[in-house]
């Protein structure tokens, strides 16, 4: 039997096959489209200038796409969960995933939903920290816990605690809540 497929003005002509998830496709490392959570991480590729994204497929499935990064002076931090400037990433970033967690975010509470999904203030107004997951590995004791990592805004914008954004240096008003 025999249909017609449209895909994004792509015409395709011959049986309909559904796409199973890849676990492992060629360059990628340690990434997995089988939950939820995996579904919702970015994973390390052998070329540093690439990442490994999960996206939807045919028939309900997700498959591993291999993504650029994209600035051409930017490689992939599996800690930051974006591209970075190379002096941001560490060499073990991909190495052993969450092992390289930054100093100035690790204060940072990660425990509640509230606390996992509210961005907050960094000591850099051009940086925030986001509760990201420790450890993606299955095998791993710390798999479901959370902890505060250093992101960065683009250039020349910085953190806004109130819009939860980073905003244009010209709009910037500081926004952080202070402790006494």
């Amino acid at each position: 039997m025999f249909q017609l497929v449209v895909l994004s003005a792509l015409v395709v002509f011959g049986p309909i096959r559904i796409a199973q998830a890849q676990t492992s496709p060629e360059g990628c490392e340690s990434a997995s489209c089988s939950s939820f959570k995996n579904i919702n991480t970015l994973y390390c590729h052998i070329n540093k200038a690439r990442f490994c994204q999960c996206r939807p497929g045919l028939g309900n499935a997700w498959v591993l796409q291999v993504m650029p990064c994209p600035d051409p002076e930017t490689v992939f931090s599996f800690k930051h969960q974006v591209c970075v400037h190379p002096w941001m990433r560490d060499d073990r970033d991909c190495g052993i995933p969450g092992d390289t967690l930054g100093d100035d975010c690790v204060s940072v509470p990660c425990k509640t939903f509230e606390d996992i999904n509210t961005l907050k203030c960094h000591p850099e107004k051009n940086q925030f920290c986001q509760c990201r997951p420790i450890s993606t590995r299955p095998d791993d004791p710390n798999k479901g816990l959370f902890a505060g990592i250093s992101m960065p805004c683009a250039k020349g914008t910085s953190f806004s605690f109130q819009q939860q954004t980073c905003v244009h240096d010209g709009l910037w008003v500081d926004s952080c809540p202070y402790e006494d």
